[in-house]
């Protein structure tokens, strides 16, 4: 995912470097890399390219080029392609540290020409990264844009630089990179070698690309990398459908390949969310909701499924599909990022991470659906940009500026791919694409603000009239009508499975009358009553639960570290004191003249484990009471020294699938209770232990002299 945005960056090489001198460590890193593609060994060349290439750079190319390929190429015996795939790595390298000059974005061009056709016409028999396959369709569209920004701004340019333009016009020209990613993904076959994985004829995403039967992936995987770039170039034009369009054979709901480099993965989540949040549909639904003798159909019946049946997946804003995915792809980063921290691509992903945070408040401000979103996501999101969600609401001038702020933030670098015209004045075009798609959007943020007063009024009423709805709108009701056809229009959406679904956390319905598919509303002349239907999303508590047991765990930890500490230190942490609530764990502490004395407490001695054990014991002890019919307490000695206690404790609960004991208030008179909650007793001089004959119930029983002298008897005369 590197250099996704075009920024100005220092200007080229210092004058003391020398294109031919090759060092030592170079020299090795070349012959290395070489031996290794020749050999295919795949991990050694994924090594050398993500560390030893990038620790060269930093180390002797912070601030000049590589050296030339000219001076290496002696090295590799001249090999062709290997020197293509080093100048493809010498120009990353120069775009990355660099401003390069026009000459140099033109050579770039013609490199990627020549490397792309031996990949698409000759014999490729070598095992590249997923990584590096991926930099190469990332750095292509990259740098495509970086000459659109470039070329755009015309004012202050050179009259050697005008004559270059006019000289090489079919350098990064729309068409021919758009012909290079489409041919890519066409010789390759990877459309239909997805599809036959998806039988099972193949095992395409289970190998992540690579053939171990000593083929060569290069092919499939740039041709699979190259739906992402075809994508990522249709966003920038600003044809989103075409877009959404190109990237259909990927299922980004699921695991692919895509996934296994974490800048594809992040790329094509971005550019797939963005699409989706400025899809609109406003010109087709105009012409069909304009016409006035336009009758609503019955409710089974679906008139755009028959009248336009491939353009009903696009007819609605996918807010839902952009907030689902944006959410997934923030809770993938918020768990992984700390992987990446020594990555070159680390500052690239944590742009992306806030440009898409910016992206998801925009479209929850639009479609209400925190439903959503985990709890971790909205947590982060609250901090980030509560306040601004919270005034974007408004929808006044304030909440339209707020808009532009996020949208000039979080959107991609917008182009025009078209050439200048030297006839006329020269003059810089490099913004205008951007205002355009701006302009765009905030237009359909305005349509929202007669919205927000429909959804206002819905959230106070369960039931409303449709005149009295008007009366506070202050609207006649054929207007009204309008605009409950407009938020109908803009808070439904079809999911994957052709479905037509609300995505918004107020709807309505107007009685039992016609109901059209495609906006769920009734609207006839007999009945005007609406019926407003809230949903309530369920509260998930798990996740809290988890967010402070970590934390927990966290200050625990610090506390382990340094017993005595000032509070200012510890309030610096990511859980301050006051946060933290005393629970029963295995350190406290006490906060005097703004210093934490921590204080280790004694481990409670473990009473449950100890009863569960003696409850086991008893269970045996069960089996033996109900063969008989009464015991005495005196013949129960090896039953009440088990218990380890000096007076006999009966347990009346329940063990295991044993008969349980139930004791009558008439029948614990003469029991003495230690623990109630505990279910234990103590029985006083002259209790009998009684077992009934169904053997299903103890019950404690309080014997006379008498009784007692003529049970005595009677077990005599038993044995």
């Amino acid at each position: 995912m590197a250099n996704q945005d075009y920024e100005e960056r220092p200007q080229t090489q210092e004058l003391g470097y020398d294109p031919n001198f090759v060092p030592d460590s170079v020299k090795s890193f070349v012959v290395h890399l070489y031996r290794h593609i020749r050999e295919k060994n795949v991990y050694e060349i994924h090594q050398m390219y993500e560390s030893s290439f990038q620790t060269l750079s930093e180390r002797l190319f912070k601030d000049t080029p590589w050296p030339s390929v000219d001076a290496v190429a002696h090295y590799v015996d001249n090999d062709h392609v290997f020197c293509l795939l080093y100048r493809e790595m010498w120009f990353r390298h120069l775009y990355a540290r660099l401003t390069p000059t026009l000459r140099q974005r033109i050579d770039s061009w013609d490199n990627y020409c020549s490397l792309f056709q031996v990949v698409l016409h000759g014999v490729v028999n070598m095992q590249l990264p997923n990584q590096w396959l991926w930099d190469m369709v990332d750095e292509f569209v990259y740098q495509f844009q970086s000459f659109c920004q470039y070329r755009a701004k015309m004012k202050n340019k050179t009259e050697q630089e005008i004559a270059l333009l006019r000289q090489f016009d079919q350098a990064w020209n729309v068409y021919g990179v758009l012909n290079f990613l489409q041919a890519l993904v066409e010789k390759s076959t990877i459309i239909q070698i997805l599809e036959q994985e998806k039988e099972g004829l193949e095992q395409f995403t289970a190998t992540d690309g690579y053939d171990y039967n000593g083929g060569s992936n290069v092919l499939k995987v740039l041709g699979y990398f190259s739906m992402v770039g075809l994508l990522r170039v249709h966003c920038l034009l600003g044809d989103y459908h075409t877009g959404i369009k190109c990237l259909l054979p990927i299922d980004i709901s699921q695991q692919g390949v895509y996934t296994s480099v974490i800048g594809s993965h992040i790329t094509t989540i971005y550019h797939y969310g963005f699409a989706n949040l400025m899809l609109r549909s406003e010109c087709l639904w105009s012409l069909l909701v304009k016409d006035s003798e336009w009758t609503l159909p019955s409710k089974d019946s679906n008139p755009f499924q028959a009248l336009y049946p491939d353009l009903i997946n696009y007819l609605f804003y996918r807010y839902v599909e952009a907030i689902r995915e944006f959410n997934k792809i923030l809770l993938y980063i918020f768990k992984t990022k700390q992987y990446h921290q020594k990555s070159p691509q680390y500052e690239q992903i944590l742009k992306k991470n806030e440009q898409m945070y910016a992206l998801l408040a925009i479209c929850l401000s639009l479609c209400p659906q925190t439903r959503l979103v985990d709890e971790t996501v909205n947590s982060q999101l609250r901090e980030k940009y509560g306040e601004k969600m919270a005034r974007m609401q408004r929808y006044d001038d304030e909440a339209f500026a707020i808009y532009d702020e996020l949208f000039s933030y979080a959107c991609p670098k917008f182009i025009t791919p078209s050439a200048p015209s030297f006839e006329e004045p020269l003059v810089n075009y490099n913004q205008d694409a951007y205002r355009l798609q701006l302009k765009l959007f905030l237009y359909e943020a305005k349509q929202q603000q007669l919205l927000s007063g429909v959804r206002t009024f819905l959230k106070v009423y369960s039931t409303i009239s449709f005149a009295k709805l008007a009366s506070y709108m202050e609207v006649d009701e054929p207007t009204l009508r309008t605009i409950l056809i407009t938020y109908k229009h803009k808070t439904h959406a079809v999911d994957s499975d052709g479905k037509i679904t609300s995505n918004a956390d107020v709807d309505f319905y107007i009685d039992e009358v016609q109901v059209l598919a495609l906006t769920t509303i009734c609207i006839t002349e007999s009945v005007d009553t609406i019926h407003v239907v809230e949903s309530k999303p369920a509260k998930r508590y798990g996740d809290y639960f988890l967010r402070q047991i970590v934390k927990l765990e966290g200050v625990i930890n610090e506390m382990d570290v340094h017993m005595i500490f000032s509070l200012k230190e510890f309030n610096s942490g990511s859980s301050p004191v006051s946060k933290i609530v005393r629970a029963n764990v295995e350190h406290s502490f006490n906060l005097l003249q703004d210093t934490i004395h921590v204080v280790e407490s004694k481990p409670a001695k473990p009473y449950g484990d100890y009863f569960l054990r003696q409850i086991v014991k008893l269970s045996y002890y069960v089996n033996y009471f109900s063969l008989c019919s009464s015991l005495p307490l005196s013949s129960t000695s090896i039953f009440l020294n088990i218990l380890c206690s000096p007076k006999p404790l009966v347990f009346f609960m329940g063990v295991s699938s044993n008969p349980k004991v139930f004791l009558s208030d008439k029948d614990l008179k003469g029991a003495n209770f230690v623990d109630p909650e505990l279910g234990l007793l103590v029985p006083n001089e002259g209790c009998q232990i009684f077992i009934q004959e169904d053997h299903h119930l103890f019950k404690l029983k309080h014997l006379s002299v008498q009784e007692r002298h003529q049970q005595q008897q009677d077990n005599k005369d038993r044995h």
